[in-house]
């Protein structure tokens, strides 16, 4: 396996595929084979527009870029993209940090217009060489990787390249919710004069003027908050932004599109408490933090099953 410095390429360019992909034969079977290899291995492959392969696992998104430059061995990279923040992870901020990135070995940091790519290279021969002890350790090089990046320090000169607007659903826009932020500490809710409860696993507080329309909780046990549960915006954003917190699924992805890369949005029909519903999902990553929407579709307002009726997003998860 060729071991790699990361060094930090800043490209603009508008596609987030770094080939061509103009595959000969051999290269266009060696691909299938991949994806063969990966769904013996469990997974659930499927190609992009740019004819690369990707999968989700444990909610990330990976993507396995085959090189049209090489055969035997092939060139392949298995990676992640990531979408530019609004603080740490600007693309400003990421090029004045370039030396500290260097420091870290294994996988290479990959800059574009409107995302970054963090992915580990290889040469093999075969498609069964990329077994699941050479994925873990890729999942683990490219996860320390952005580690380091979220816990970038903010550059003085660094200025921010993000596209979203004042009027977006970004985290910054959202935060502090009615004063808390994820990993603020359960003693200054306490201190604020919040009842923090105490169940058997984890800890949790509502906030007492707003009850239970916003859940903060300690479910790993580190005495900080680390999930937050909103079920509706805070008075600062309604009003505020481009969409309301009781817009369709549909006008919801749309939206989002615009500021993140969505990693899931899920649609399926359930049976429940004896009626047929239609649940939504969308997942979307940014830095450090999860941000999960939860939708109940069916049947809401007599509209039936539809992703474009109104209110129906029941909540909105952030975790770390």
């Amino acid at each position: 396996m060729k071991k790699n410095i990361i060094f930090i390429a800043i490209l603009i360019v508008s596609t987030l595929s770094i080939y061509g992909n103009e595959y000969n034969q051999e290269q266009i079977d060696f691909r299938s084979d991949l994806i063969t290899q990966l769904r013996s291995l469990g997974y659930s492959p499927e190609l992009d527009e740019d004819g690369d392969i990707y999968y989700i696992t444990n909610e990330k998104r990976y993507y396995v870029e085959v090189s049209d430059k090489n055969t035997n061995p092939f060139y392949i990279v298995v990676s992640r993209y990531l979408v530019y923040g609004t603080t740490f992870d600007t693309r400003a901020n990421l090029e004045a940090n370039l030396n500290s990135l260097n420091a870290y070995k294994g996988v290479k940091a990959l800059f574009y217009k409107d995302s970054y790519r963090v992915g580990a290279e290889v040469f093999i021969k075969r498609a069964s060489m990329l077994n699941q002890t050479l994925l873990n350790k890729y999942y683990e090089q490219i996860q320390n990787v952005i580690d380091a990046i979220v816990k970038l320090p903010v550059s003085d000169t660094a200025t921010s390249y993000n596209n979203s607007g004042s009027r977006q659903f970004t985290i910054d826009n959202v935060f502090p919710i009615y004063g808390y932020r994820l990993g603020d500490s359960l003693s200054k809710a306490t201190n604020n004069g919040e009842k923090v409860t105490k169940e058997s696993t984890y800890k949790y507080f509502f906030l007492k003027n707003e009850g239970t329309n916003y859940g903060f909780y300690d479910f790993n046990k580190t005495n900080d908050i680390n999930y937050i549960s909103m079920y509706k915006f805070p008075e600062n954003l309604e009003g505020k932004l481009d969409i309301s917190f009781g817009s369709s699924y549909n006008e919801w992805v749309a939206h989002l599109r615009n500021i993140y890369i969505i990693k899931e949005d899920k649609i399926e029909q359930k049976e429940f408490n004896g009626r047929t519903v239609l649940k939504a999902k969308i997942s979307v990553e940014v830095g450090d933090v999860n941000i999960r929407f939860l939708f109940d579709c069916g049947n809401k307002n007599g509209e039936g099953y539809s992703v474009n009726s109104k209110n129906t997003l029941e909540r909105i998860n952030f975790s770390k």
